[in-house]
């Protein structure tokens, strides 16, 4: 990804805060033939506008299933409770770095965004990973570089 900033969180220097889903959102297990397919339309929604790519479900499933770093539970959803539609997906690989993430725009600024990096933190802090890295497009139209920066992470050079 070139023109990317690199954001890099050591998990243990941060504050360890579990926080709580919106009223009716709930964190469900990743499950491919419910989530895929949904997931990578929730990120073609949320980097249609810049701040990733937009891929066809088979190019993005096929590269994705094919990656010795790729671990099915370290996708991660949120949905409606009572719909069950996901409204987050976030995507890591093995070696402790967020590939994709995205929250959709009519649900973005409530804490969801939040509540997904921490889970992600709190997964890789169980598998023993030192740190969480991600990068970010620098024009990211959605305000991702100043979220990472206030969830703690900082810029490595």
């Amino acid at each position: 990804m070139s023109d990317a900033i690199h954001f890099r969180m050591l998990i243990n220097e941060r504050e360890n805060t579990v926080l709580r889903l919106p009223k009716g959102m709930q964190f469900a297990p990743f499950t491919a033939s419910r989530h895929a397919r949904a997931g990578r339309e929730l990120l073609n929604v949320s980097f249609r506008d810049g701040g990733g790519e937009v891929l066809a479900f088979e190019e993005w499933w096929d590269m994705l299933i094919e990656d010795d770093e790729y671990d099915p539970d370290l996708c991660f959803v949120i949905e409606t409770i009572e719909t069950g539609e996901v409204i987050a997906f976030a995507q890591c690989w093995v070696t402790g770095f967020v590939k994709d993430l995205a929250v959709h725009p009519e649900h973005r600024r409530l804490g969801i965004g939040r509540c997904l990096m921490e889970r992600i933190f709190h997964e890789f802090e169980r598998r023993k990973i030192p740190k969480v890295d991600l990068r970010a497009r620098k024009d990211n139209p959605n305000g991702a570089l100043q979220f990472y920066k206030r969830l703690g992470m900082y810029i490595v050079l």
